[in-house]
């Protein structure tokens, strides 16, 4: 068998079995085979590629739980591993021929990419708390679907029996939860009356503050109905099982929620990332998870951005020519940008129409907006405001700003460090932790 100098073999990930397939440097396959996923199996076809090629390239399309066999083995053979985002190889897809989709044409396609793209990032061995996190979150995301799940359940079963009821309460609290969990029927509520079901409310640990108007609220709503709708009997079990189901999964939410928060806070950049804004726990977690708690192979801001996803907005000298894309080449009248910003020229312009001849109603109109819509954006760029330095009379220029990659890759910043007020100063209310914000926030 000829021995090749440089091999790249591209391995499409799967649950029960992987594709691997080998390229040399001519684009020639050089193999292509599955490989099960089995830790036997995967150090096979190492050291078959070991035997074709003097120099050995793997690349993966997935990194997540899933591949941690195949990584791991492939790691503590001393192997070189590259990444290729799923996006990128269906991308590449389309530049190979043949139209069909299959395990093999994957392989090959991420085997290609590495081959001609040197700039992916490298995979490293996944630390132990990460990988912890990373199952942790995706507990909870099942935790979460399953409540909104028994939540909209519940409320359709409710509103076919006692539409008043249904419509009385936040269902995402405790409280509601635990009335209808002892007596969700007009008849059941008004035998009971006010003293009954607040003794009830307090006996099962409802909320204390809000006893004595959910028992009124409830009494209230049973008595404007006097009839037995058809089903109620059956309708009513199911209510009641669904919300003590609905209780103790609040409970192993917030018991999940409290585990993260403290294998969270036991990484070294738990701080750093806590302290930046809207970056609770919950979205810190996330974050680790998705970078793999470690920044090193992201070489910039600007990496991390394309990373996430997020569109890159360019920064435009103010003033300079060109600046308004829809700037008429041959007169050079602006006919008025109506993309992502508009020009200073435009801007003023409206302005002394509008009446307005203030500096900051120009400056208003001037923030760059991101394309993504995702708050986090604004955490890498956002333009004239709070991460620029102090406002300058001039208005020939953007002020420099004050990327992530500064903070966090600083040759003078140390892992666990504590920011100075001055640079949490001029990091500020660019994000909010939509993580954080508990659909059941309020409960009780």
């Amino acid at each position: 068998m000829t021995t090749r100098p440089e091999i790249w073999v591209g391995i499409d990930v799967g649950k029960t079995a992987h594709h691997a397939c080998a390229v040399d440097n001519a684009g020639t396959t050089v193999f292509s085979q599955k490989v099960d996923n089995d830790q036997a199996a995967i150090e096979a076809v190492i050291a078959r590629a070991g035997r074709i090629g003097e120099q050995v390239r793997w690349a993966i399309d997935l990194t997540s739980p899933m591949a941690l066999l195949l990584i791991s083995v492939l790691l503590a053979a001393d192997q070189t591993v590259t990444y290729v985002p799923g996006r990128v190889v269906n991308t590449m897809t389309h530049g190979f021929r043949g139209e069909a989709k299959t395990d093999a044409k994957d392989a090959k396609v991420i085997a290609e990419t590495a081959r001609l793209r040197r700039d992916l990032n490298q995979v490293t061995m996944p630390d132990e708390l990460v990988v912890g996190l990373t199952q942790l979150t995706g507990y909870r995301t099942d935790l979460m679907a399953d409540w909104v799940a028994g939540i909209n359940r519940l409320r359709s079963l409710l509103g076919s029996i006692f539409p008043a009821l249904e419509a009385a309460f936040d269902y995402s609290t405790r409280t509601p939860l635990i009335l209808v969990a002892g007596m969700c029927t007009p008849t059941e509520i008004r035998g009971a009356g006010t003293v009954g079901v607040a003794t009830y409310l307090a006996e099962s640990g409802a909320w204390k503050p809000d006893i004595a108007k959910t028992a009124a609220t409830a009494v209230e709503a049973a008595q404007r109905q006097t009839l037995a709708l058809p089903g109620e009997a059956d309708t009513a079990m199911l209510i009641k099982r669904i919300a003590r189901k609905l209780l103790d999964l609040d409970r192993e939410i917030k018991d999940t929620d409290k585990l993260i928060t403290t294998r969270f806070r036991q990484h070294p950049w738990a701080r750093i990332i806590e302290s930046l804004p809207g970056m609770g726990p919950g979205l810190g977690a996330e974050f680790l998870v998705g970078t793999g708690g470690d920044l090193a192979n992201l070489a910039s801001a600007g990496r991390l951005a394309s990373y996430a996803g997020l569109v890159p907005v360019p920064v435009i000298p103010v003033g300079s020519p060109g600046i308004c894309a829809a700037r008429n080449a041959t007169t050079g009248a602006c006919a008025g940008c109506s993309t992502w910003r508009r020009c200073r020229a435009c801007a003023t312009r409206a302005d002394r129409r509008d009446g307005s001849t203030t500096a900051n109603a120009v400056n208003d109109r001037f923030i760059p907006k991101p394309y993504w819509p995702w708050p986090g954006a604004w955490s890498m760029f956002c333009g004239r405001c709070c991460v620029t330095a102090e406002n300058s009379a001039s208005t020939t220029r953007l002020r420099p700003l004050l990327l992530l990659d500064t903070v966090i890759e600083s040759p003078t910043f140390e892992s666990g460090t504590r920011f100075n007020s001055t640079v949490v100063g001029r990091i500020r209310g660019c994000t909010r932790d939509s993580h954080s914000e508990d659909p059941r926030a309020g409960g009780r």
